[in-house]
């Protein structure tokens, strides 16, 4: 898929959106819904990246992680309180390159950040005990649906499995920013099990 060298940025508050994974978020600030009105109706391509800082209400340039991803916003719902809801799809990983406008929102350039996928015995067992942790901590919630832990359960490709569990489990984002900056799914296999 070809992709623009320069993506509206939406800072995210205390989440890391994963490549292939879908994540509903809820924006309120102005300039946000302002880029989420302007992406819905032009090509739906956003680069979603996580504030350093969860607390700031407006994070700038400065207190972004560097390390994003692109996502295709799905679904909008406006809610009576003025927030915007959204499902947006993690697509790929980026890298942020300079800023290129602050207003109305963030804007920058970004660098594609292909990620080492490759598939050898260490990594298909780290993979393993991933799920297999996942399904030990799944059993402990009774109200975890069964059908979504299956599928879960059965994925093979090791950065699915990264990507998905992490996004189902209680991360702090410190450590959920690291899944994603680390650029082999054998190292982020080792960050999301250590």
């Amino acid at each position: 898929m070809s992709l623009p060298d320069i993506l509206p940025i939406l800072p995210l508050r205390g989440v890391v959106v994963y490549p292939n994974t879908a994540v509903p978020l809820t924006v309120g600030q102005p300039r946000s819904i302002r880029l989420v009105d302007d992406v819905v109706s032009a090509d739906k391509l956003v680069g979603l990246v996580a504030a350093i800082n969860p607390e700031l209400e407006t994070p700038g340039p400065n207190e972004l992680y560097k390390v994003g991803t692109i996502a295709t916003v799905h679904r909008l719902l406006r809610a009576p309180d003025g927030t915007v809801r959204l499902l947006v799809q993690g697509m790929e990983r980026f890298r942020l390159g300079e800023f290129v406008e602050e207003e109305p929102y963030l804007k920058a350039r970004i660098l594609r950040a292909p990620e080492s996928d490759e598939r050898n015995i260490e990594t298909d067992a780290l993979a393993r005990n991933a799920r297999d942790q996942f399904q030990a901590i799944t059993q402990m919630i009774p109200s975890f649906p069964e059908e979504l832990a299956s599928s879960i359960l059965s994925l093979e490709d090791p950065l699915q499995t990264v990507y998905t569990i992490a996004n189902f489990q209680r991360i702090e984002l410190k450590d959920a920013q690291e899944i994603l900056d680390l650029d082999s799914g054998y190292d982020k296999l080792k960050k999301l099990i250590g």
